[in-house]
């Protein structure tokens, strides 16, 4: 069976990627399904919930409530929780029970909208595709409800910086820091955005891609808008790779841009070590270099393995070094949608 999973568990599906593209926000996030679908959010993947207050939701709808698609009781029970839970707006996430019944997101919406006086916003994902396309679709559909023409000001906007993506407190603090040398206002949309922030995102002079799962948000920004985009400046926490002695290649695996920027500052101080990048995820292939690839399994990643021969250095999550691949070191880069919240625990 091509690309049966032995070694790795399973990917983080696009419903977490919502959740956790939202999870800072001050939102009441719903996500509608049964709980054997929906637990991995919160067992594996909501590798930051312990800072949060908790405002996710699981419908856990039950086998009659999904036969006879009785959605006013899970409206009413949304309309009643988001009274209790302090909230400025709704996400409400699918997955696969919504999928198969047909479940009008549409109509959903506009009737929370119209019980509740605020805003509501439906993703239909359906827990096939990995958490990339779901945060693409939250992002951008976030543009599509707050986005309006506004005057600008001293502000910058980053977005996609989700621990899925391979992003860190540390890292986020280091980019905001940076970013306020030349900003008045540094707006972090997995960190502090508020609802006032969100409608007021097009007042931004700049927007921040932070990760792949922001293109389409900043892209589309900049259509509509003309605000600038531009990936994530540098970034520390890798420079342990540039003290390998006699490094000839490394093979970085995970977020495109995160190890892309990485792939830059390596090679500002080795221009002649081999370096390439590759990821479980989705990649833009204008980024790709030669050697770059889009692995969609275990399957790909011992192969490529096996036709590139072994690199001096592999940078990645810990569950592949068993891979093995490297002749000097390996060295541990967790990467949360790959491995989940309990192994980089332990």
């Amino acid at each position: 069976m091509i690309n049966l999973f032995k070694k790795l568990p399973a990917f983080s599906a696009d419903y977490s990627g919502v959740c956790n593209a939202v999870q800072h926000m001050h939102c009441l996030i719903v996500l509608h399904g049964q709980g054997g679908c929906i637990g991995g959010v919160n067992t594996c993947d909501d590798f930051e919930k312990e800072r949060n207050e908790e405002r996710i939701l699981f419908t856990k709808i039950s086998e009659i409530d999904t036969v006879t698609g009785n959605d006013k009781k899970l409206i009413d029970q949304i309309v009643s929780d988001s009274q209790e839970i302090e909230n400025d707006f709704i996400i409400v996430a699918g997955s696969p029970i919504p999928m198969l019944i047909g479940t009008d997101w549409n109509a959903w919406v506009r009737e929370l909208e119209a019980e509740m006086d605020k805003p509501v916003i439906a993703i239909n994902t359906k827990g096939f595709a990995t958490y990339e396309y779901g945060e693409k679709a939250i992002f951008l559909e976030l543009v599509n409800k707050f986005a309006c023409s506004v005057e600008k000001e001293s502000r910058a906007n980053i977005i996609g910086d989700t621990c899925l993506s391979g992003w860190t407190a540390d890292m986020r603090r280091q980019l905001k820091v940076e970013l306020q040398k030349k900003y008045n206002t540094v707006v972090s949309w997995n960190d502090d955005a508020t609802l006032d922030d969100l409608r007021k995102m097009c007042s931004a002079s700049l927007n921040i891609a932070a990760s792949i799962s922001a293109l389409p948000a900043v892209i589309k920004m900049k259509k509509d808008y003309g605000i600038p985009y531009i990936t994530i400046p540098e970034l520390n926490e890798i420079k342990r790779v540039d003290k390998l002695t006699g490094a000839r290649s490394i093979l970085l695996v995970g977020e495109q841009i995160v190890m892309n920027q990485y792939r830059e500052q390596i090679r500002r101080n080795n221009p002649d070590i081999q370096i390439s990048v590759c990821n479980f995820f989705e990649m833009n292939p204008e980024w790709m270099e030669e050697g770059d690839c889009r692995l969609f399994g275990e399957d790909d990643y011992i192969k490529y393995l096996n036709e590139h021969g072994h690199c001096d250095c592999i940078v990645g999550d810990s569950l592949l070094e068993q891979f093995g691949g490297y002749e000097q070191k390996f060295i541990k880069y967790p990467q949360i949608a790959l491995s989940g919240r309990l192994l980089n625990d332990r």
